[in-house]
This record gives structure tokens, C-alpha cells and sequence, in this order.
């Protein structure tokens, strides 16, 4: 039985709960291990260090005279975060078979912003032979992307969150 500190410590590497390097066997996981959400007709891929939060839906302040995909302000946990839909910005429709929305958090602390995600995200691990080289995102997020991948007949694309959040602020910041 691993102790709490340790169950950590191995979510932290990659690895399910209760696997350590010793028992996941001789084989070394290849590629790379990532949290996969859909946001409507889009798969993006994040780091796991790159989200603090998921949440079930909060009430959602509408700021007025806001930017278009700018939903508004949630409070989630203290802090007062922007709520941005992707979908919407990326000018794609959500999915309405998605059995749920949720909030996820990108980035931490001060530059954290709240997306909307259609249900839970999925450990997502692709391969170096995944690797797709034409990246098929909408214009809105493209600048956003490190890679793409094709897996399960669908196209995963990896995000830099960094830039992501940039994005945001900047939309925020241009005229309306």
C-alpha cells in the first residue's frame, strides 16, 4: 500500500496510481503522457503541471460589453477567474452529446483562466510515430500549438498553456 506522499509522487511521473517504474515492467513508456480534453470539434493535449483545477459548472458573472467567447467571471475556490469558451472563439459548435460542461483551470495563480471543456479529460499518451506535420487547428489557436498527433482516428493537438494564456490577455486587451 503506497502512503499519500507516494501516490503523489507517482501521479507526478506519469504513472497510474498504485504503479511505481519497478512494477509498470521492463518496458519504458514511450512518447509522452498528456491531459486530453474536447472542446467541441477540437482535441487538445495539456501538461499536467500546466492545469490546477476541474470543476462542475459554477454560476458565471457576465462582464458587460465583453469580448465574444469571454463567458465571464467565475469564482472557483477564492479566486475570481475569466471564463473563456474555445468553441466559441475558435468558431467551432460545442458538443451537445457531451454528457456534461466542465471548468478547467489553465495556469496557476494570477494567470490562471478557467476554459470550458465538453466532460471529463482523458490521460492521453502519443508516440513519436503519432506525430502528425500538418497541424489542422482553427486560425484562432494555431499559434498555440507545439505538435500535432493523430491517434484513434483523431488529430490531438498539443498546446503550449503558456502561450494560450497570452492569448487571452491579448484578446482582452484589443479594441472591442
Amino acid at each position: 500500500m503506497q502512503s499519500e506522499s507516494e501516490t503523489t509522487e507517482t501521479l507526478e511521473e506519469g504513472l497510474p496510481p498504485g504503479e511505481t517504474e519497478e512494477s509498470a515492467g521492463d518496458a519504458e513508456p514511450t512518447g509522452i503522457l498528456r491531459q486530453g480534453v474536447r472542446i467541441g470539434e477540437l482535441r487538445l493535449l495539456f501538461d499536467f503541471a500546466a492545469t490546477s483545477r476541474l470543476s462542475e459548472m459554477v454560476p458565471i458573472a457576465p462582464v458587460p460589453a465583453a469580448p465574444h467567447g469571454l463567458l465571464g467571471l467565475a469564482s472557483l475556490h477564492g479566486s475570481v477567474l475569466p471564463v473563456f469558451d474555445i468553441a466559441v472563439l475558435a468558431g467551432l459548435t460545442r458538443d451537445t452529446r457531451s454528457p456534461r460542461t466542465l471548468l478547467l483551470v489553465v495556469g496557476h495563480g494570477e494567470s490562471a483562466a478557467a476554459v470550458l471543456i465538453d466532460g471529463l479529460p482523458d490521460r492521453v499518451r502519443v508516440e513519436p510515430a503519432d506525430r502528425t506535420e500538418s497541424i489542422q487547428a482553427p486560425e484562432w489557436i494555431a499559434d498555440c500549438v507545439a505538435g500535432s498527433y493523430a491517434r484513434d482516428d483523431e488529430i490531438w493537438l498539443d498546446i503550449y498553456h503558456s502561450r494560450l494564456l497570452a492569448k487571452f490577455e491579448e484578446y482582452l486587451r484589443a479594441p472591442l
